[in-house]
């Protein structure tokens, strides 16, 4: 499946894309350093794929955006709405992701950005 179907399937049709940035990084600006969000927020928003493919598989790509697509889609496990528990799933979701891919974000920083 590729990241716009796991998009369409898990965010209910909906898209990660530029506009959406205000909201990822409102989201995750209390849990996560700058640099962090940056570095997802561009890998997944990022039009020349090239890089990209040559650090990450597609399952890594899969994982990246959906874990970003699940932050800025206000309705999951726990909405948004709800004072700090609905933040604190999303922030869970992205430290997974920072954990377990923490060094091919790191790589794609030096070669990519």
């Amino acid at each position: 499946m590729n990241p716009e179907d796991l998009i369409k399937k898990y965010g209910m049709g909906k898209k990660v894309d530029a506009s959406d940035e205000g909201i990822f990084f409102k989201i995750l600006k209390n849990f996560f350093r700058l640099k962090d969000i940056e570095e997802l927020w561009h890998i997944v928003t990022m039009k020349n794929t090239k890089c990209l493919i040559k650090i990450f598989t597609k399952v890594d790509i899969l994982l990246l955006t959906a874990a970003v697509a699940y932050v800025v889609f206000p309705l999951d496990a726990i909405p948004d709405f709800i004072p700090f528990s609905g933040w604190l799933d999303d922030a869970t979701v992205i430290n997974f992701i920072l954990n377990r891919l923490g060094n091919k974000i790191s790589e794609y920083r030096n070669k990519c950005m």
